[in-house]
């Protein structure tokens, strides 16, 4: 075999290769050079880049942790590790992601279920001339399947009055406990600005809403009470043909 021998470099014309024998650390190589040797001790490659210290000439053979690859050389398969979890299609599910944002558990829920709302309804015409927060007669009844969740309750219907003076107000009420204390939800004016005629009896909505925190699970039942300031006259609530309603919905 023919070689060109320059230093401790042999080069072979006829196959294309660059023997380098073995020697000690040479200086490190220069800024803006590379310099690669291979040493004596280790029987490895060594290079120095930029005047960098030597380190061992090799690429990536192996990888390991969540993505695992080889060893070996050339192409190599990557897998991902098993997180664990079934593959599979799941319904309703409920996940647990980890900080790298892979699922690690994995199972199927339940559906939300069917709401718990309902309704009452009212079609008659109701009165008093108290001075003290009475049912009207519009109740709805609602059982909580969870002490922890609220119930929202809407009310709507019409009010009207005989009265000369004074306030009518409404208010909702649960199982008999005024939720709108003594002034109620909602007030209307009689003989003021903006509010309703003294002694008229016209009819005027009346609508409120309330989210309660019932902390039961036992039936609760809501009504709509009405109650004047003063008088002498009659209120009203509801009337023959018109429905007023109270709807109560559980929140979860």
């Amino acid at each position: 075999m023919t070689y060109i021998t320059g230093g401790a470099v042999q080069l072979s014309g006829t196959t294309s290769l660059i023997d380098l024998p073995g020697i000690s650390a040479p200086s490190l190589s220069a800024s803006g050079h590379g310099r690669i040797y291979f040493d004596t001790g280790t029987n490895t490659f060594r290079v120095s880049q930029n005047g960098s210290s030597y380190s061992l000439l090799q690429g990536i053979t192996q990888l390991t942790g969540d993505a695992t690859a080889g060893p070996g050389s050339g192409s190599q398969v990557l897998t991902l590790a098993d997180t664990g979890v079934t593959p599979g299609s799941y319904t309703t599910a409920n996940i647990t992601v980890d900080s790298k944002g892979r699922i690690t558990v994995a199972s199927n829920g339940s559906a939300g279920g069917t709401p718990n709302i309902v309704m009452g309804t009212q079609t008659t015409l109701t009165s008093t001339g108290n001075g003290v927060f009475t049912d009207t007669g519009l109740t709805v009844t609602i059982t909580p399947s969870s002490a922890a969740n609220k119930v929202m309750v809407w009310a709507h219907g019409i009010g009207s009055h005989t009265q000369t003076a004074g306030q009518v107000r409404f208010t909702i009420r649960r199982n008999g406990s005024n939720l709108g204390g003594s002034s109620g939800m909602m007030t209307i004016n009689v003989g003021s600005t903006g509010g309703s005629s003294a002694g008229t009896n016209v009819y005027q909505p009346v609508a409120m809403a309330y989210l309660d925190s019932p902390a039961t699970t036992s039936p609760t039942t809501y009504t709509v009470a009405y109650t004047s300031t003063s008088g002498p006259g009659t209120i009203y609530f509801g009337n023959a043909g018109f429905t007023c309603t109270i709807v109560a919905q559980e929140i979860n």
